[in-house]
């Protein structure tokens, strides 16, 4: 797929205290350029990219609030050879401004950022500006149960390949084919966190649906092109919708603690003909056993059940489901004030199970990784 990876990457950051209006300005600036060679059938794809990134940060924090205004500037340049991206040049612009109350029994967040954005190819161009925001409200009822509200609009543009690709794209093993007829996409999310502890035992869970206009998504087809699938970007109104729940407890043994996890996720997604969006996760099981004593040491496993997925669009095929083992040691050795060692062996998918990834475009060709293991160590300088 990928042959070879190459990145450069500059960056200059300053800051100005007591400037007059504001409490301070931080301020950045990025050049980075990437040369990745990407292996298609004659071996010459290349997508190169430069691009420069100005960030302004002005704090205007009083005694009631936390205020942050936020400029920032992207222009990228892509030279592409023998891709299946076309040459292009993006520029994004936008200013965001952020609020937090302060010193308040409850905590009320608001945020807003305006974007101006353009994508331009040797014959086609795009161009849009949108506005987003988002606001959440939380809170203590008592000492144990804690809650959150949240609700954001995110407007997204389209990305260039989902504008312009045309061509075989090795790392998706597709011939994709960009639509440059997109409108942007907009999510109108909502969500609730809520927290509770009882005897020792913290639980957590999480809601959230997301309505949205416009959803971009890869249509793989029923036919091929070099052969590779077609595939096209497109675009429906969608909503995902899931949950996320958690329960957790500390154990005292011997000389340290055990934290205990049980753990399940779950998503769906559907679109506005009642038909499934491709390559939405499965639900997931998950316990978690961590074990840190006094000495520096660290056990862990954590055992996984992927349930099948079945929820597909009719181009893709059934998942089935899967449980993965990994088990982990990690020990610290600290020699002084200013070094440490830390050593860490472990083992992944240690049932040996055929684990295939939902969400990649390739995991009918290409399966996770079987049963591995390793040793690591690292060093820790402290200046």
């Amino acid at each position: 797929m990928f042959t070879r990876t190459e990145t450069e990457t500059y960056t200059f950051k300053g800051s100005f205290k007591s400037v007059p209006f504001f409490n301070s300005i931080n301020y950045s600036y990025r050049n980075s350029n990437s040369f990745l060679k990407e292996h298609e059938e004659d071996g010459t794809a290349s997508l190169d990219s430069n691009s420069n990134t100005f960030v302004f940060k002005f704090n205007l924090d009083d005694d009631s609030y936390e205020k942050r205004l936020l400029l920032q500037y992207n222009h990228t340049k892509s030279p592409m050879t023998g891709a299946y991206l076309p040459t292009s040049e993006a520029y994004e612009r936008s200013i965001a401004y952020f609020l937090r109350t302060k010193n308040k029994p409850y905590e009320i967040d608001f945020s807003t950022r305006y974007d101006s954005n353009s994508r331009d190819n040797n014959n086609q161009r795009y161009g849009d500006t949108s506005l987003s925001f988002g606001t959440s409200f939380a809170s203590k009822l008592g000492e144990s149960f804690y809650y959150t509200l949240n609700y954001t609009h995110v407007s997204r543009s389209p990305t260039i390949a989902e504008l312009f690709a045309n061509g075989v794209h090795g790392a998706t093993s597709r011939f994709e084919r960009g639509n440059n007829k997109l409108n942007r996409e907009v999510s109108r999310n909502i969500e609730l966190n809520m927290q509770y502890s009882l005897n020792d035992i913290d639980m957590s869970l999480n809601l959230y649906r997301n309505s949205i206009n416009d959803y971009i998504f890869l249509q793989d087809e029923t036919t091929t092109t070099s052969g590779k699938t077609d595939a096209s970007w497109n675009q429906n109104n969608a909503v995902m919708q899931g949950y996320e729940i958690s329960l957790s407890s500390t154990y005292s043994i011997g000389d340290g603690n055990l934290l205990v996890t049980l753990s399940r996720d779950d998503i769906s997604g559907i679109f506005d003909d009642n038909t499934y969006i491709p390559r939405i996760s499965p639900a997931k099981n998950i316990l978690s056993l961590k074990y840190e004593n006094t000495t520096n040491d660290t056990f862990y496993a954590d055992i996984v059940y992927a349930e099948s997925q079945g929820d597909m669009s009719s181009i893709e095929t059934k998942t089935n489901s899967y449980v993965d083992l990994d088990l982990g040691y990690s020990k610290k050795f600290i020699y002084n004030s200013n070094q440490d060692v830390i050593i860490n062996i472990y083992g992944n998918n240690l049932l040996n199970q055929a684990i295939r990834n939902h969400t990649s475009l390739v995991k009918d060709h290409v399966p996770m990784p079987s049963a591995n293991y390793g040793i690591d160590l690292s060093m820790i300088y402290k200046f």
